[in-house]
């Protein structure tokens, strides 16, 4: 009986430590050992992020950090970064890994992300294909790990030349995604959100709206373009909206542009209205849906939000 109770004990501690790694508490600072710790050549690399995603067959390590162009160069001090680099990313026990590459002519980072058990999932850092140069190094401050994405400003219409702005971004790996980091998160009382997808130049993209209140009603209306019509109504359950609202004042969405634009031709605009705090109204125009790795990960969860309440739009 006593062999018993030790054994239960010994099994519930297990449990209990491998519920805490999943959601990022690592207190028991315990490693548990993956494929990524057993691989560091290119071709390895390649290869196991072809097996997670065969959209990335194409992918090839950029293992001597080499550019095409020359002005990419000036981008920072090449010899602080490596093609190949392992960390905790997510601080969930398990060995993640940056990769910078690239996929065709583009260069891409890309991470690859262990949620335990040798269970993969990627996370792209470039979300801009047209970023010719792009650099990224994993950084750890006060016990936090983040990735630092370095990369030109763009400047649309512009020759690259050496008036190029030289931005960067830290990010850390939070709601699944990465998003940029924030030390100081504001708690807004939201109102209502507002959500639409306005198609693309050519028009044969999908148009619709959304808008969710706090009492989880989330109502659809289909645009011009598309297969469904007519309005729709349905019910959010509470741990839905409250990952929606959680990363809403994660990205301080009041202090956030009102307009962001990619230059590109026939991409996605989106048109997102938030009202808060009493009748303020923040709108954000974003064509090409990646003003910020924040909004990036807002509009995708209003989409998933669209298809489990209304799977039958199609629009």
């Amino acid at each position: 009986m006593k062999r018993a109770s030790i054994l239960f004990f010994l099994v519930t501690a297990l449990m209990i430590e491998g519920v805490l790694a999943q959601n990022g508490d690592n207190r028991f600072n315990r490693k548990f050992s993956n494929k990524i710790d057993s691989i560091s050549q290119a071709p390895e690399v390649e290869a196991l992020i072809m097996s997670i995603d065969k959209n990335y067959k194409s992918f090839r390590v950029n293992t001597d950090l080499k550019f095409e162009e020359d002005y990419c160069l000036k981008l920072a001090d090449i010899t602080k970064f490596n093609a190949i680099t392992k960390a905790d990313i997510d601080n969930n026990g398990h060995t993640d890994m940056l990769v910078i590459g690239n996929l065709g002519d583009y260069t891409m980072i890309l991470t690859i992300m262990d949620s335990g058990y040798n269970k993969f999932h990627i996370n792209r850092i470039t979300r801009r294909e047209f970023q010719e140069c792009s650099l990224a190094r994993i950084v750890t401050e006060k016990k936090k790990t983040f990735v630092e994405h370095i990369y030109f400003k763009p400047q649309y219409g512009l020759i690259p030349d050496t008036t190029l702005i030289v931005e960067s971004k830290k990010l850390i790996y939070k709601f699944d995604d990465f998003v940029e980091y924030n030390d100081k998160v504001k708690r807004y009382r939201i109102e209502k959100i507002e959500y639409q997808v306005e198609g693309c130049t050519e028009g044969m993209c999908p148009k619709f709206s959304l808008e969710i209140t706090p009492d989880l009603t989330i109502k659809f209306k289909a645009g011009d373009y598309g297969l469904s019509r007519g309005d729709l109504e349905g019910r959010l359950s509470k741990s839905d909206y409250s990952k929606l609202i959680s990363v809403l004042n994660y990205t301080d969405f009041p202090d956030l542009q009102n307009k962001y634009k990619v230059n590109l031709f026939h991409g996605t605009s989106v048109t997102l209205k938030i009202t808060y705090e009493n009748g303020k109204v923040k709108t954000i125009h974003d064509y090409g849906l990646l003003g910020t790795f924040g909004l990036n990960k807002v509009y995708q969860i209003l989409d998933a939000l669209k298809k489990s309440n209304f799977p039958n739009v199609r629009s």
